[in-house]
């Protein structure tokens, strides 16, 4: 990783958040974005599935339309009653760099929900342009 890490980015507005079902049968994809400093933007695109166990979870794509790398995303998900209150809350964490320009995608297991509320919660800019 290069010296020059930019600190701090730490907790961000989100600029939009999305409650759907958490059936993956009638469900379609929602998204959420947070700017960055740069004025960009990273966007997180999503849909409920099941994993292998048939536990609830999310899955989608972290999308990076800005001019530098980011790392280190959490993606919050709050889990909500058929009256939206919420019910229970995780963390999903995405694994890996989102290069300039690009996408990666995401799974995590999530509480069980009559919907979920997904938003981003924090992001690491670092490094510009084509590599880390």
């Amino acid at each position: 990783m290069r010296a020059g890490i930019e600190q701090g980015m730490g907790w961000l507005f989100v600029l939009a958040l999305l409650a759907l079902p958490a059936t993956a049968s009638a469900q379609p994809e929602a998204t959420v974005s947070a700017a960055t400093s740069d004025g960009g933007n990273l966007g997180v695109t999503w849909s409920p599935t099941t994993t292998r166990r048939g536990t609830p979870a999310i899955e989608g794509y972290v999308a990076n339309e800005s001019g530098s790398w980011y790392r280190r995303v959490r993606i919050g998900v709050e889990a909500l009653d058929a009256d939206g209150r919420k019910t229970g809350e995780t963390t999903v964490y995405v694994d890996q760099p989102v290069p300039p320009g690009s996408r990666v995608y995401f799974v995590g297991g999530v509480p069980p929900g009559q919907r979920h509320r997904v938003s981003v919660l924090s992001f690491e800019r670092f490094g510009r342009g084509a590599g880390p």
